[in-house]
């Protein structure tokens, strides 16, 4: 809503499907050892700490395929919603916008982050892992959680259909707040104003918003639909049912970080896991270049 519509309610392009990023699980192993989907911090942490042990360490409890630093900035961006957003009582959202937060605030996730290393709760090849390895890997039962990635679920199932993922909302970080979806629009098409080929433009787009076409892509996609009017069956339609009344916050770098803060979370991430920076180096890092990028 907030990036597609205007004040008024009005909406200035078309999203074919909907992003809801959360964390994708092997449902099996869960109930295997006896584990609900966490809904906080130190519930996943719990979690992790379960998997490593009832497996004897044959499965890696929370996988990432870091030689790609956009997923070590996805971890970031996904658990900073809770830590500094959805908590009413530690709400970062007007010293974020108006440039006065104090990036002390930022250091839990490295912490966790790093704290989820020295424990052996993240693969120890984190930072060679790469992102081709993870429906063999998911296949074999070899990993417990990893990010929200949407054709893992269909293309796990093509190489052994007994393993069943699920996918859940990023749990909260403090007590007494709830998971959240983060995400917005995925697939999206607009109209550019001065476009030669205007009214055929807005021809498909209203062939495509069609309650039948609009299903369609959504499932080809593996995406929840965007409309009301519709609603696409696919690989995790029962689990978004099951979290259909959480809400869905925004990208948090998308809304509260200059450009090119992504990149930053990304590189921080992996020198963190390498040892040469520590938990409030990364924070004092981001900081620095929030105030370059910010002031460019």
């Amino acid at each position: 809503d907030p990036i597609l519509k205007d004040e008024k309610g009005k909406v200035y392009a078309y999203p074919f499907n909907q992003a809801k990023d959360g964390i994708v699980y092997n449902a099996g192993l869960l109930q295997k050892y006896g584990l609900k989907p966490p809904h906080t911090l130190d519930e996943l942490m719990h979690a992790l700490e379960t998997i490593k042990e009832k497996s004897n360490g044959n499965v890696i409890p929370f996988w990432f395929a870091g030689s790609d630093k956009g997923a070590l900035a996805q971890f970031y961006d996904q658990f900073a919603t809770p830590l500094l957003i959805t908590d009413d009582r530690r709400n970062e959202k007007k010293a974020l916008e108006n440039g006065t937060f104090n990036w002390s605030g930022y250091t839990l996730l490295a912490e966790t982050f790093k704290e989820m290393q020295e424990k052996q709760l993240i693969n120890k090849d984190i930072l060679t892992a790469k992102p081709s390895q993870l429906v063999e890997l998911m296949a074999q039962g070899k990993i417990g959680f990893t990010l929200s990635v949407t054709s893992i679920g269909p293309d796990t199932r093509e190489v052994n259909p007994d393993i069943q993922l699920g996918v859940m909302p990023t749990p909260a970080v403090y007590e007494g707040d709830k998971p959240s979806w983060i995400g917005g629009e995925r697939h999206t098409v607009a109209v550019w104003k001065d476009s030669e080929h205007l009214e055929e433009a807005k021809r498909f787009i209203e062939f495509a918003a069609q309650p039948k076409y609009a299903k369609k892509i959504a499932e080809a996609t593996s995406f929840p639909q965007a409309l009301t009017n519709t609603e696409a069956e696919n690989y995790y339609s029962k689990f978004y049912d099951q979290y259909k009344e959480i809400e869905i916050e925004p990208y948090f770098d998308r809304v509260y970080l200059p450009s090119g803060m992504w990149d930053v979370m990304g590189t921080t991430g992996q020198e963190l896991l390498a040892g040469t920076l520590t938990p409030k180096q990364v924070s004092e890092k981001m900081k620095q270049e929030y105030s370059r990028l910010q002031d460019q």
